[in-house]
């Protein structure tokens, strides 16, 4: 099958959609379940508490020492990140805003639960997260909330409003009578493109 940007673009914002709807769901678990607001976030701390890099250590004890807070502020960034990447409305900032918590999440569960681990084995407990942040990198790159989202809106009217100048391509073509290459723009109706 042909390679096109087209397609590509077609995919990526089926997976944006997909990305989003996984989002919402967490968020939607974080905000409006009782059980995970009073004691699933400080459980989870603790359980992550000898996993926590050292050096990050220092954001383990401010979160669990209002953990039904940090609950609540997690479960709104999860709930921005899934609904702007649904509507494909902000898909950038959400996704800089992903990446972010991405490493943060990272960072708490920096360590594997054996002692002994390997760097393979490392790679290998945080692949989840690891892919996640390639999958922000290429959404922010691949400008993935222009098909199927809000953010087309925003793209069409950024072009349409670009001078004349930047939007016709200028073609040089010599004629034998002339010294000078005559320039045509893209306008002109009579001029062909030479084959």
């Amino acid at each position: 099958m042909k390679y096109s940007e087209s397609h590509f673009r077609r995919v990526l914002a089926g997976v944006r959609v997909l990305v989003g709807m996984i989002y919402v769901c967490y968020g939607y678990e974080k905000l409006f379940d009782p059980e995970f607001f009073s004691a699933g976030f400080l459980q989870r701390l603790l359980y992550w508490e000898s996993a926590v890099a050292p050096a990050y250590s220092w954001v383990w004890r401010i979160l669990s020492d209002h953990p039904s807070r940090w609950a609540v502020f997690f479960g709104g960034v999860e709930m921005f990140i899934g609904v702007a990447l649904l509507l494909g409305l902000a898909t950038r900032p959400a996704c800089l805003v992903a990446i972010l918590y991405t490493v943060h999440r990272l960072l708490l569960t920096w360590y594997p639960e054996s002692l002994n681990f390997t760097f393979w084995r490392f790679f290998e407990f945080h692949f989840e997260q690891i892919a996640l942040l390639c999958l922000f990198c290429l959404m922010i790159a691949g400008h993935a909330g222009d098909v199927w989202g809000l953010g087309a809106l925003y793209h069409r009217v950024n072009i349409r409003w670009r001078p004349p100048r930047a939007r016709t391509a200028e073609y040089r073509y010599l004629d034998p009578d002339e010294e000078e290459p005559s320039v045509i723009s893209d306008d002109s109706q009579d001029y062909q493109r030479p084959a």
